[in-house]
């Protein structure tokens, strides 16, 4: 079988090949911290090598699986610091998976920036293409790759400490008793060193999936292979698939398993069965549910929504860094309620931190910027891109590509036109100039493609050719990632009255139409819009002088200013002992003054302090949210939950995570949700096991519909 390497290198790619020989590109970490390294793509085809340009060094690698999403242009914290100083046509970043940072890049021309773009692209998309054997085949051989390349003596044994080293080379978290226990248990020969397998054995214990183990040895009759009968059994009651599962199981088998022994047996080994559950066919979500299928018209207190706390942190609760990366994140991966902690900064411009803890700060403006660049921000594949750019010519009737997919791929830049041009002009001469064409179409793809394509070909084809198709029948293969469904801003407020000025003037002039100021038709409403109606519109979950009402009453107060009660956000970090000590039995609320401005940017999302469900139910308004912390949530929970299920049938609930968990570890919110609160905030940089769920909940729809016995008014509650 061919190697792992040779099966991602594409024979004549002049992309990879310039990357295997090497580039000298700028790695970027600040406007002060801007250093030559030089960049190369290993052998393997999978592993990118870097090292600073003085001899002696020691050098860093990524492999090109750990890549989530490459940016370009300036589209990161760090290069919009230094956009004066590098062109956006020579700067991309790299977005690595799990907790690892970004890694920004400014290139020494347009041409170098571009042909690591598109060959790590290619590679990406090579990687998501591998067959499944190939996948496994391939685990050993890096793993040994890596051994070797870190056996500087060349004794074939590496020690515990120097296992450790390498663990941390390939970006690998462990807990350090674990790894040592397991370094013990993969040392067959008691030598205290590990060799090249004992190596890759101790690697495949210490990423084991237990809990993936654990099923497997639930259905397993022996422990270590699954029978056709024993798999057929875990589709029927684990999958829940009723549809020829004798068949299915077979198929799987033939598919999946790597083993041409266990294949003639009619069984799947481990190594099968985590292939097959990692595969999209094992995939415990429909794939024909990827597209919206629910009703999106009802209110949106009936639906969960994927939502964030603190995403301004990078790191733990208490010294961590502040970034707007973490609003462009958790954005594109779907969330749509963001968090926002605002203070008083310097130079009258408001600040963005955890309030009284030793975390950075970042400016109010610039996370309002990012929520409004990238709250809507279409993220569309270049095999996207392709199918829909396939669908339009085969609109017009022309011939199919003769070129492959890859080179297709290859030469697609950032803009559908140039790739249309290149495409067409093998069949048509352009009655336009190509500077005119391009004027046509938009710079990159979004929104604003529905309109401008059907012109651009109209100009560009001659007219027996152009399509007859009206402009939105063109889109629909042009999947776009990020939802257009409302994004909540939740907004903890601890400014003075002249900087709340400013940020009402940042949401208005950065968000523009996009920030929704009033109601929908302009009159007073009787309750919550649905998504649908919000498309599109980001709302803002704020204190409120007065009620939404009182916009619409000629008695209005012109006041420029008012008092809010201090706690109204739910007594914010409750679980804090400190907090806890100082607070006294009748001590009269402190009053917090508000500044209008920023009052009237909040419609629909009032935030309101919780006195109890007995009073809620008589006063509260539909438009108002209440903010629990995990602890007080249970406690409702416990104590009166059919209430709550009533209370959240009407309005908005959200959760946030305890005070005590400052390493931004999360809590499960699935008994939240049983309960109805359709915003349980989690922070996006930690996902443990328990949340896969979680994340994997949202990954198609960033609302969910909640099911009907949590919406109508008879449901009874068990705790």
């Amino acid at each position: 079988m061919a190697s792992t390497g040779s099966a991602l290198r594409i024979p004549g790619d002049d992309n990879l090949q310039s990357m295997l020989v090497g580039t000298i590109m700028r790695k970027i970490k600040s406007r002060t911290w801007k250093k030559q390294r030089y960049f190369k793509l290993q052998d393997d085809c999978m592993t990118i090598w870097y090292k600073s340009k003085k001899a002696g060094n020691s050098h860093s690698t990524f492999s090109v699986s750990d890549v989530e999403a490459i940016r370009e242009g300036h589209q990161s914290e760090v290069l919009l610091s230094i956009a004066d100083e590098f062109p956006a046509e020579r700067c991309f970043t790299l977005v690595f998976r799990g907790r690892r940072g970004n890694l920004d890049l400014v290139a020494e021309s347009v041409e170098e920036a571009q042909s690591w773009i598109r060959g790590i692209r290619k590679l990406m998309e090579n990687l998501e293409n591998m067959g499944e054997r190939e996948r496994l085949d391939h685990v050993p051989r890096w793993i040994g790759d890596w051994f070797r390349k870190a056996d500087k003596n060349n004794d074939g044994r590496m020690n515990f400490r120097e296992v450790r080293d390498l663990l941390k080379m390939m970006n690998v978290d462990m807990n350090e008793h674990h790894a040592r226990r397991l370094f013990t248990m993969a040392d067959r020969s008691q030598s205290g060193t590990l060799e090249d397998d004992e190596f890759v054995l101790f690697y495949k214990m210490l990423t084991q999936r237990e809990d993936v183990l654990r099923v497997f040895q639930q259905y397993s009759l022996d422990g270590q292979t699954l029978s056709q009968r024993d798999l057929e059994d875990f589709l029927r009651d684990g999958q829940l698939e009723g549809d020829d599962v004798q068949q299915h199981a077979k198929t799987l088998i033939q598919h999946y398993e790597p083993s041409d022994t266990a294949k003639l047996l009619n069984a799947m080994t481990f190594d099968g069965f985590l292939m097959y559950l990692g595969s999209p066919e094992g995939s415990i979500f429909n794939p024909r549910w990827r597209e919206i299928f629910q009703d999106m018209n009802q209110p949106l207190c009936h639906y969960f929504i994927s939502s964030s706390h603190n995403t301004y942190l990078m790191e733990d609760q208490l010294r961590g860094q502040s970034s707007v990366e973490g609003y462009i994140r958790a954005l594109s991966r779907g969330c749509r309620c963001v968090e926002v902690d605002c203070w008083d900064g310097a130079n009258g411009e408001p600040i963005v931190y955890h309030g009284h803890t030793f975390t950075s700060r970042i400016l109010f403006k610039d996370v309002v910027t990012a929520v409004g660049n990238y709250a809507f921000k279409p993220q569309v594949s270049g095999s996207s891109v392709l199918a829909f750019a396939s669908r339009i010519l085969c609109s017009i009737q022309l011939p199919a590509p003769s070129l492959p997919p890859s080179h297709l791929l290859a030469v697609l830049p950032r803009s559908l036109p140039r790739f249309l041009s290149h495409y067409l002009l093998q069949f048509l001469t352009p009655s336009l100039p190509p500077s005119h064409l391009l004027a046509f179409l938009p710079r990159s793809l979004g929104p604003s493609l529905v309109p401008s394509l059907p012109r651009f070909l109209t100009h560009y084809l001659p007219r027996s050719l152009a399509p007859p198709l009206p402009p939105l029948s063109l889109i629909p293969s042009l999947p776009l990632s990020v939802s257009e469904y409302p994004v909540i801003l939740s907004m903890e407020n601890h400014c003075s009255v002249e900087q709340q000025r400013v940020m009402a003037r940042h949401l208005n002039q950065i968000l523009g139409d996009k920030l929704l100021k009033s109601t929908l038709n302009g009159k007073a409403a009787v309750g919550l819009p649905s998504p649908e109606d919000l498309k599109g519109k980001i709302l803002l979950k704020a204190k409120k002088l007065g009620g939404l009402e009182e916009s619409f009453s000629s008695t209005a107060d012109d006041s420029q200013t008012g008092e809010v009660s201090d706690d109204d956000e739910a007594e914010m970090e409750e679980d804090s002992v400190h907090r806890q000590s100082v607070r006294h039995k009748g001590k009269k609320k402190s009053k917090q003054r508000l500044s209008k401005e920023l009052s009237d940017c909040v419609v629909y999302c009032k935030s309101v302090h919780f006195s109890n469900f007995k009073h809620a139910h008589v006063h509260s308004k539909f438009y108002e949210v209440v903010s629990f912390t995990e602890s007080k949530a249970r406690r409702h929970l416990r104590d009166t939950g059919a209430e709550f299920v009533h209370h959240n049938c009407r309005q908005l609930t959200r959760v946030y995570p305890s005070g005590f968990r400052t390493d931004s570890s999360n809590f499960n919110p699935q008994e939240m949700w049983n309960a109805g609160c359709q915003i349980g905030d989690s922070t996006t940089l930690r996902l443990y096991l328990q949340l896969h769920f979680c994340h994997d909940f949202f990954s198609y729809y960033q609302l969910i519909l909640q099911v009907l016995s949590l919406v109508i008014s008879s449901c009874e509650f068990n705790v």
